[in-house]
C-alpha cells in the first residue's frame, strides 16, 4: 500500500507538537473541528495513549444535521440518482487520488 501522509512520522510529530501542550494543560477532551481530523485519529489516539483523553468528533452530527438541512429545503436527491463526486485540492495528484480511496474505501 501506499504510504499515506497521515500515518507518517510527520504527522505523529505534527500532532504531538499540537496535543502535547493542550494535555499538560489538563485537557481531558478534544473536539476535532475539521473535517480532515478524523483522518488523523490514529496519530492523536497514538500521541494521547493511556492518558485518558477522550477525542470528540462531531463528524457523525454534522452529518445528520446536513440531512436534516436538505430535508428540510426539499434538497435531497431522489433514491437511484447518480452520485458525482469531485476532489479539490491543492495537493499533488497522487494525494487527491489517496483522499479518494479514502472516501470510497
Amino acid at each position: 500500500g501506499v504510504d499515506a501522509r497521515e500515518q507518517s512520522p510527520d504527522a505523529e510529530e505534527a500532532g504531538r507538537r499540537v496535543l502535547e501542550p493542550m494535555i499538560r494543560e489538563g485537557a481531558d477532551q478534544i473536539v476535532l473541528g475539521c473535517t480532515h481530523y478524523p483522518f488523523l485519529l490514529p496519530v492523536f489516539r497514538q500521541v494521547i495513549g493511556e492518558r485518558g483523553v477522550a477525542v470528540v468528533d462531531p463528524s457523525p452530527a454534522v452529518g445528520r444535521r446536513v440531512g436534516q438541512l436538505l430535508d428540510q429545503y426539499d434538497l435531497r436527491a431522489e433514491k437511484g440518482a447518480a452520485a458525482n463526486y469531485g476532489f479539490l485540492t491543492f495537493a499533488d495528484e497522487a494525494y487527491r487520488s489517496r483522499l479518494e480511496c479514502k472516501a470510497f474505501g
